[in-house]
């Protein structure tokens, strides 16, 4: 959720910089819009690995991993 707000806020602030024609602090909050960019994926990619499940609920058995951002076909 962090990452969530921290994105929608920078993107925000940005677009009232870009309005008010200030660039040096238009870049600050695309840097922050990346920062929330990269924590968003990093998030995405723990609920692939099922990170915050238990060992032994991940898979069962014989199942086979998933890709971690693509399916199979």
């Amino acid at each position: 959720m962090k990452w969530f707000v921290m994105y929608f806020v920078s993107v925000w602030f940005a677009t009232v910089l870009l309005l008010v024609d200030a660039s040096f602090a238009f870049r600050i909050a695309a840097l922050a819009m990346a920062a929330a960019t990269v924590g968003i994926v990093q998030e995405l990619v723990r609920i692939r690995l099922l990170v915050e499940v238990a060992q032994p609920l991940r898979l069962p058995a014989g199942a086979s991993a998933p890709r971690l951002l693509f399916s199979r076909n």
